[in-house]
């Protein structure tokens, strides 16, 4: 956990600390948005990653996730990363690192308090429940050299146990006040294709193509029994059923 702490430190490093006055005026809008909120699987929360602490939490959070509302204050972003599900971490701070360079290199300096980055990820609230939670982050002010350091967190959880590849987007609002997306990557392919061997990966790939085991074996110069063999492992490490809803699951997310 520390070297995605560490990780996660170098993508929000500044110089520069907000306090006070800042962080105030925007805790004391929150508290009033927050106390005529209904009850809802959405929540609010303001982030400074130049202290790693959470402001503002909505009293949503623990309606929402079941996460002690309290102990996300003590714990700060330390918290919330011990929660992440262990198989998403490491794919949603290289999404973070990716948003955060894309940002500070192809938005100029005035823009960035336009953009809104968008990702999703998994929170193990307990050791047998997984929650999906989609993440909307709005700069709210930038430190010297125009990094986001106070940000606008607005988090929608999702408890449908389905399982959602990792995708970030930054968009950023144009002429008409619409937002506009200049930046998506889908890290989907590092999910689905990474527990398979290179052998699987080409078998996989062919049977997207409507290959029959026969052809495959073909090309690849192996047996059909042994072209079975593989699709069963396949089937085995994604956890799905049937070849079909590979090939649906692969044209739906982009990934072949």
């Amino acid at each position: 956990m520390n070297s995605f702490i560490s990780l996660y430190s170098e993508v929000f490093e500044t110089a520069s600390h907000y306090y006070d006055n800042i962080v105030k005026v925007h805790v004391e809008r929150l508290t009033e948005l927050d106390n005529i909120l209904p009850p809802s699987s959405t929540f609010l929360m303001l982030i400074n990653t130049a202290t790693y602490n959470y402001e503002f939490i909505s009293k949503n959070i623990q309606y929402a996730t079941g996460l002690n509302r309290e102990s996300m204050y003590a714990g700060g972003i330390k918290y919330l990363l011990s929660k992440v599900h262990k198989d998403d971490i490491q794919v949603w701070i290289t999404a973070l690192q990716d948003l955060m360079t894309f940002c500070m290199t192809n938005v100029s300096k005035g823009d960035r308090k336009k953009m809104s980055f968008q990702y999703n990820y998994r929170l193990q609230v307990r050791p047998d429940k997984i929650i999906n939670i989609v993440e909307n982050q709005i700069p709210l002010e930038l430190d010297d050299i125009g990094k986001p350091v106070i940000g606008l967190g607005h988090f929608t959880v999702y408890d449908d146990g389905i399982f959602h590849p990792i995708k970030a987007y930054a968009r950023m609002l144009n002429k008409n006040e619409e937002y506009e997306t200049l930046f998506f990557k889908n890290y989907g392919v590092q999910y689905l294709l990474g527990g398979l061997s290179n052998r699987e990966q080409d078998i996989l790939r062919l049977l997207a193509l409507k290959k029959t085991s026969k052809e495959i074996g073909t090309k690849l110069f192996i047996s059909h029994h042994t072209v079975d063999t593989h699709r069963r492992k396949i089937l085995k490490k994604l956890k799905i059923s049937s070849t079909s809803e590979i090939l649906s699951y692969c044209k739906e997310n982009k990934l072949l």
